[in-house]
């Protein structure tokens, strides 16, 4: 077990080590395996997830202001005011 777990440069958790060992016809379970690499203390190195924040352009432009929350007008059909919610 632990010689699958160094050749795979200690990258391989409980389940993929069990699929190693399944294919050479050695039988373990996965906690099995999870309590051996405890008690050997043999962690898995991992990368963390990088996130980076990307600016939203959707529906981020200014729009002036011509109204003004003057929404009575004296002509018809000057300033048409909608909701898009």
């Amino acid at each position: 077990m632990e010689e699958v777990f160094q050749q795979n440069r200690r990258a391989y958790g409980s389940r993929r080590i069990k699929e190693r060992l399944d294919k050479k016809n050695l039988i373990l379970s996965r906690r099995k395996i999870r309590r051996i690499k405890k008690r050997r203390g043999l962690k898995s190195s991992y990368t963390k997830p990088k996130y980076r924040v990307h600016s939203c352009q959707s529906n981020q432009k200014k729009i002036a202001n011509h109204l003004d929350r003057k929404f009575t007008q004296t002509k018809a059909l000057s300033a048409v005011v909608t909701d898009l919610t």
